[in-house]
């Protein structure tokens, strides 16, 4: 790049978002790039004086030249990250120095396409699909649940019949018991009472509560959960 360049490279730079609209930083960045095309880096007494105007400068004593400085330093790195993305040259301002520096972007190298031959291919597929048997292997064997009934000798005996195979599930009989004196009553499943027949028959003589029959049926919590693993055994 020649001096012209330079100058357009910077005014580019100045004049982004990221760079804020300030004079000062402004004249700065031209100083310190003019400075190092002349090869005259200045000091920060120097600095005071060209762009501050202040004639008396102590660094010792002041660190208005170096908060400066850095405050240019993050506007640079704010613009590459933001409008300089695509930039090749970066100007920056080495920590300890006032002198600028331009270098290249290197450009990186596209990766070489990788081709895969077709033993390499062959591999692979091969690969996943042994590890795809393997992995449906250990799924079966850890979900395999054992037949509950496979050891029940009456289920045994039916499961080995020739004959043809059928499930009644019936109703369940219910009864109501109605306390007279108290008011009361409850409901009753006796599994040896399966009819009103028998409700009856099974009542003694002298009662002192009254019986009747419910008007509907109900499959209680636990037939369901057995019926399901009937009807699995069974399918």
């Amino acid at each position: 790049m020649n001096t012209k360049d330079y100058h357009t490279y910077v005014n580019k730079i100045i004049s982004s978002k990221s760079f804020g609209n300030s004079t000062t930083y402004a004249n700065l960045l031209r100083y310190l790039v003019q400075c190092t095309i002349e090869e005259d880096v200045p000091k920060e007494t120097t600095i005071a004086t060209e762009i501050f105007g202040k004639k008396e400068f102590d660094p010792s004593q002041s660190t208005l030249i170096r908060v400066y400085i850095y405050n240019l330093r993050k506007k640079l790195r704010t613009y590459y990250q933001k409008e300089g993305t695509e930039d090749q040259i970066i100007l920056r301002i080495p920590k300890g120095s006032y002198k600028v520096e331009f270098d290249s972007k290197k450009k990186e190298p596209k990766p070489a396409k990788k081709i895969i031959t077709k033993k390499q291919l062959l591999f692979l597929v091969s690969s996943i699909l042994f590890l795809s048997i393997i992995g449906n292997w250990f799924l079966w064997t850890v979900n395999r649940q054992p037949n509950p009934f496979s050891e029940s000798i009456l289920w045994t005996e039916i499961f080995n019949s020739k004959k043809p195979m059928i499930l009644v599930l019936g109703d369940l009989f219910i009864y109501r018991e109605i306390n007279t004196t108290l008011h009361k009553e409850k409901v009753i499943r006796n599994p040896f009472i399966n009819s009103e027949t028998q409700l009856y028959d099974s009542l003694p003589s002298s009662l002192k509560n009254e019986y009747e029959p419910m008007e509907y049926s109900f499959l209680i919590r636990n037939s369901t959960e057995w019926v399901k693993d009937v009807s699995k055994v069974l399918t």
